[in-house]
């Protein structure tokens, strides 16, 4: 898949732009707090119906500004284009289009499958588990597609349960419900997690990590019943105003030898860890789906050394995928990326919220 051409109103400092793109690689350069993240902000909205920064609209929505909206079009391997919208208001009300017709969220995703690797993605292997959750469900949304209406129904129960327990109601309904779509959720992500450490044993060893093993913890003791445990746990979810066991509290671990990467890997070695996982993850759904993702690549230059991002954006020039990418500046991986792809490269200057395309103006 990739993105031609972006529209974007009321996103942060980014007034209005229009911009057409390389389908290779496109870099945005330009002092910190110009806007550089807000374009791929941009980009994450019209993959995913929200933003990787924040959950409030408010945040997002230009300075007396009432609502954003972003406009896209795609064309995918086969040549066929769509046309993708997303737009989002003050009052909360969010709108989501593929081709003027109206969508729900989910659909948008399938759509444009986005690779996001900022500097906080390198906490995800020593972070919260919410990270890895989200990492998790980006591939399951992707490569199962049942899997998006079990994870909502077993939420909702989740959601009710929660209340119930709340009012001295009987939870009893919600925990049925909870258990039988956490088992689907659960076999769905086995599954498919056995696949992905495949992948990933593949990438790590042109890294030349030691074996590398996924360790999938389901978020409750897997040998008991669910049901059961929901039943034996409702006075400790209700003083603590959650459920404590459930998919919902699942996570993703890797190790060496049993031993956990954090504690055996240098922060450069888990750096290069993460970027494999990542790979390993697009591979996957690449090849079950056909689907190449679009890469956003914030601020890497911050994290990475030079050699470091040489082998990614080596790697993801090799893949023929389309990459956005930030900078303070055209430094010496942007310069060997442009040598490399010729006319496949633009560059935006960013500052202020205005954006120039100044590709033209560079020597390759």
């Amino acid at each position: 898949m990739k993105l031609t051409r972006l529209d974007i109103h009321s996103v942060r400092n980014l007034r209005a732009a229009r911009l057409d793109f390389s389908a290779t690689i496109n870099a945005f350069i330009g002092p910190n707090g110009g806007g550089k993240t807000s374009l791929l902000e941009a980009i994450f909205l019209l993959g995913r119906g929200k933003s990787f920064r924040t959950h409030l609209t408010k945040d997002i929505v230009s300075h007396e500004e009432a609502e954003l909206m972003v406009y896209g079009e795609l064309i995918n391997v086969e040549g066929f284009k769509y046309r993708l919208g997303v737009s989002k208001n003050l009052k909360g009300f969010s709108s989501y289009k593929i081709d003027l017709e109206p969508v729900k969220q989910s659909a948008l995703i399938s759509k444009l499958p986005l690779q996001l690797i900022t500097p906080n993605s390198f906490e995800l292997v020593n972070g919260a588990p919410q990270e890895r959750r989200r990492f998790l469900d980006w591939m399951m949304f992707h490569v199962e597609h049942s899997y998006l209406g079990y994870w909502q129904i077993y939420q909702r129960a989740l959601k009710q349960r929660t209340e119930a327990l709340r009012k001295n109601m009987d939870p009893s309904p919600w925990e049925q419900e909870m258990a039988q779509f956490a088992q689907k959720v659960h076999v769905a992500r086995d599954k498919y997690i056995s696949l992905f450490s495949g992948y990933l044993s593949q990438e790590i060893a042109l890294q030349g990590f030691l074996p590398i093993s996924t360790y999938y913890e389901p978020g409750w003791p897997i040998k008991e019943d669910f049901l059961s445990v929901l039943k034996g746990n409702r006075e400790t979810d209700r003083m603590m105003g959650y459920s404590i066991y459930g998919p919902h509290r699942a996570d993703l671990k890797w190790a060496i030898h049993k031993r956990s990467v954090a504690k055996t890997l240098s922060r450069g070695q888990l750096k290069n860890l993460i970027i494999s996982i990542h790979l390993a993850q697009a591979n996957m759904v690449r090849e079950v789906l056909g689907v190449h993702p679009v890469w956003l690549l914030d601020d890497v230059t911050s994290e990475l050394d030079l050699v470091t991002r040489q082998y990614l954006l080596g790697r993801l020039v090799e893949r023929n995928e389309q990459i956005f990418l930030t900078g303070v500046d055209f430094d010496a991986s942007f310069k060997e990326l442009q040598q490399f792809s010729g006319k496949n490269f633009e560059m935006f200057h960013v500052e202020h919220g205005r954006v120039e395309n100044i590709g033209a103006r560079l020597e390759v």
